[in-house]
């Protein structure tokens, strides 16, 4: 895989990378909802980004499951009348 192949895969999974405008010797990356930087790096600016976006995968599979066992506990709560 060529060095274009790899930022590009990286550009595919969302993940923007720049210059930062403050030290354009260093580098800022982001996804949608956050920035991270700068870094000295553009590796370590896109492995901020990707810890990010791991981080978000966390955060929303908990939510997803409290949502799950909330949902349960109001099902049998209202099957056995229980307030």
């Amino acid at each position: 895989m060529s060095q274009y192949d790899i930022w590009q895969v990286i550009a595919d999974t969302g993940i923007k990378l720049r210059p930062d405008f403050a030290n354009p010797e260093q580098w800022v990356s982001s996804v949608q909802w956050q920035q991270y930087g700068p870094f000295q790096t553009r590796e370590e600016a896109v492995q901020a980004a990707v810890q990010g976006l791991v981080q978000k995968i966390k955060e929303t599979e908990e939510e997803l499951s409290a949502a799950k066992q909330s949902g349960w506990a109001t099902f049998f709560s209202g099957l056995f009348n229980v307030r």
